[in-house]
């Protein structure tokens, strides 16, 4: 099972590089409802490791507010 969440603010190309050189192994790419990618992981040392392996994903344990126009459009 998944234990942590981690927002991927570097968008969506990136986790598709890291996904795609099979840096993300193990961990599952959902979206939350603004369709902003959100990486799970089993636990704090995988997270972790992409952290420092990958920056260029720029993951946050937390999502920054969309645009007001976009929170109206739900």
């Amino acid at each position: 099972s998944y234990t942590l969440a981690r927002w991927a603010d570097g968008g969506w190309e990136s986790v598709d590089k890291a996904n795609a050189d099979g840096k993300l192994f193990g961990s599952m790419i959902v979206m939350d409802r603004w369709k902003r990618p959100v990486l799970l992981f089993r636990n704090d040392w995988k997270a972790a490791a992409v952290a420092v392996d990958e920056p260029y994903l720029e993951l946050a344990p937390w999502s920054k507010p969309p645009p007001y126009d976009e929170k109206e459009k739900r």
